[in-house]
């Protein structure tokens, strides 16, 4: 299992800087579609790299936006559903191979 510990004193907060661990995340959920081919990246997510389309609907600023992302990728290509329980999107049909899905809660809301 993955840990992230944070340790701090609070300076940074206490005078404004973005470096909560929100502003962590939120900055993660933004860059995603220049970084979607980092490794750092590959090993927090599981995607088929030939079908990244699910990250160009709209503007992606945090988990909430990326899902919409994917919810809409699927309400337009009929053949891929975004599965709640799971938090992934698969294609229909026989395979029901994963487009997307986490390899890890991490990066969940």
């Amino acid at each position: 299992m993955n840990r992230l510990y944070i340790i701090g004193n609070g300076f940074d907060l206490a005078h404004g800087l973005p470096t909560s661990y929100n502003n962590f995340i939120d900055d993660f959920w933004t860059n995603l579609r220049e970084n979607i081919s980092d490794d750092g990246v590959k090993e927090l997510l599981d995607f088929d790299e030939s079908n990244t389309g699910f990250i160009d609907y709209g503007t992606i600023c945090n988990y909430s936006d990326f899902v919409e992302s994917i919810k809409s990728f699927t309400r337009e290509y009929t053949s891929y559903l975004f599965d709640e329980d799971q938090q992934a999107c698969i294609t229909k049909g026989n395979s029901f191979k994963p487009v997307f899905k986490f390899k890890n809660s991490f990066l969940r809301k």
